[in-house]
């Protein structure tokens, strides 16, 4: 109970919502104060953090007690395919823009200069 009291805030808010994804959380009133190097985000509202911790503590509760499953983590390297296609994309389209370029290049080029590429 003491990591809950004395943990981060806003930490607290995102692994709950990383287990819950309740859309709630992403509504939690946030505010401002001076730090060292500019304004730090913080949560505004104490009832909201003690609500947060509760639900927390109710959480880590159903677990300890089996009610409460989480999926393992992944095993290995695994990349979602939306990634794969982006990066694919990303190589696609980069090579071509370097074949414009040197397409471009080459037809400003002269004779001799071609030669000493």
């Amino acid at each position: 109970m003491r990591l809950l009291v004395d943990g981060r805030r806003l930490v607290l808010r995102v692994l709950l919502y990383q287990f819950t994804h309740d859309e709630d959380l992403l509504n939690i009133e946030l505010g401002t104060m001076p730090g060292l190097i500019g304004d730090v985000t913080v949560m505004a509202n104490d009832k909201q953090v003690r609500q947060l911790q509760e639900r927390m503590l109710d959480l880590l509760r159903r677990y300890r007690d089996g009610e409460l499953n989480f999926d393992p983590p992944p095993t290995g390297l695994t990349l979602p395919a939306t990634y794969l296609t982006a990066l694919a994309a990303g190589v696609l389209v980069s090579s071509a823009l370097v074949l414009v370029v040197a397409g471009r290049l080459a037809a400003r080029a002269g004779l001799r200069q071609l030669r000493d590429l």
